[in-house]
C-alpha cells in the first residue's frame, strides 16, 4: 500500500481507511480478549499503543519514502469537488445491472446473521425508512445502500471480539456501500461536464466497489452453501429447516424485486 498514491492517488485513501479499520478491529479484539487475563488499564494501554504504532508506521512508510514527489506534485486533473445533481444520480436499475448478483449473495449472508425474528422486523422497518429517505432526498440508491450498510456494520461489530473472516467480509461490504454513497453525493469537478460529469468519479471508485463486493459475494456464497446443505443431527430435513431457508431466500428476492420498481 505504501506506493499506491504514486500509481493511482484515488487508491490510497480507500485502502488506508480499510487498513485503519482492520487494525482497529484487531486491537479492539485484543483488548476485549485480554481483559480477563491482565489488569484492564494495562490491556487498554497496550491496545492503544499498538494501534497508534501500526497506523503511524503505515502512514510514515507511505509518506516519507516518496516525500520529494509529494512536495513537487501539482495535480491538474480537477479543481475540487461538487455535489451531484438529482438528474445525474444512479438509478436502481443501472446499479442492479452491475451488482445484482453480488448484492443478492451478500444481503442473503448478512440476513442469516440477524438470528432472531425481532431483528428481521427491525430490518424491514429500516427498509421502509430508507425508501422514504430515498424519495425525500432524491437518491434512489438509498433504498438498497442504507439497509445493506446497517446489516454490514451490525455484522462487523458482532465479530469485533472474534476477529473472524465474517467480520472482515462485513467490513468490505460496509466500505463498498460508503463508496457507492459517496458517488451519489459528491463528484470530482474536472473538465468533463454535462451528462458525463461523474464519469471519472464513478469509474475510479466503482473499481474498488466491484472488487470488494466480488470478494464478499464469493465468501457469502461459500457460507450460504455450507449452511443450507447441512441437515439436523438425524440427517433428515425438517419443515422448520425448509421454512427458514424459504423465508430468508424470499426476503432477499422480494427486497430486490421491490427496489427495481422504485
Amino acid at each position: 500500500m505504501v506506493f499506491l498514491f504514486l500509481s493511482n492517488s484515488w487508491d490510497f485513501p480507500i485502502y488506508f481507511s480499510l487498513t485503519f479499520a482492520v487494525v482497529f478491529a484487531f486491537y479492539y479484539g485484543y483488548y476485549i480478549r485480554s481483559k480477563s487475563l491482565y489488569i484492564q488499564n494495562k490491556s487498554l494501554s497496550r491496545s492503544v499503543t499498538g494501534f497508534l504504532e501500526t497506523v503511524l508506521s503505515v502512514f510514515a512508510l507511505s509518506l516519507l519514502p516518496y516525500l520529494p514527489f509529494y512536495l513537487s506534485f501539482k495535480p491538474q486533473a480537477a479543481s475540487g469537488f461538487d455535489f451531484v445533481p438529482p438528474e445525474l444520480r444512479t438509478t436502481i436499475g443501472e446499479f442492479l445491472i452491475l451488482f445484482s448478483l453480488f448484492l443478492f449473495l451478500t444481503l442473503s449472508f448478512l440476513i442469516t446473521r440477524l438470528e432472531s425474528r425481532r431483528k428481521i422486523q427491525y430490518f424491514l422497518l429500516w427498509i421502509g425508512i430508507s425508501a422514504f429517505l430515498a424519495k425525500e432526498l432524491s437518491i434512489p440508491l438509498l433504498v438498497i445502500l442504507l439497509p445493506l450498510l446497517a446489516l454490514s456494520l451490525y455484522s462487523f461489530q458482532k465479530d469485533l471480539t472474534e476477529r473472524s473472516s465474517a467480520g472482515f467480509v462485513s467490513l468490505l461490504i460496509a466500505v463498498a456501500v460508503f463508496l457507492a454513497l459517496f458517488c451519489e453525493i459528491i463528484f470530482l469537478d474536472d473538465p468533463i461536464s454535462g451528462n458525463f460529469a461523474r464519469m471519472n468519479t464513478v469509474f475510479k471508485f466503482y473499481i474498488h466497489l466491484w472488487t470488494f463486493l466480488a470478494i464478499a459475494a464469493s465468501y457469502s456464497f461459500y457460507q450460504l452453501y455450507f449452511r443450507y446443505r447441512a441437515f439436523p443431527k438425524n440427517n433428515l430435513p425438517t419443515n422448520r429447516v425448509y421454512g427458514k431457508k424459504y423465508g430468508q431466500f424470499h426476503l432477499c428476492f422480494w427486497f430486490f424485486h421491490a427496489a427495481s420498481f422504485l
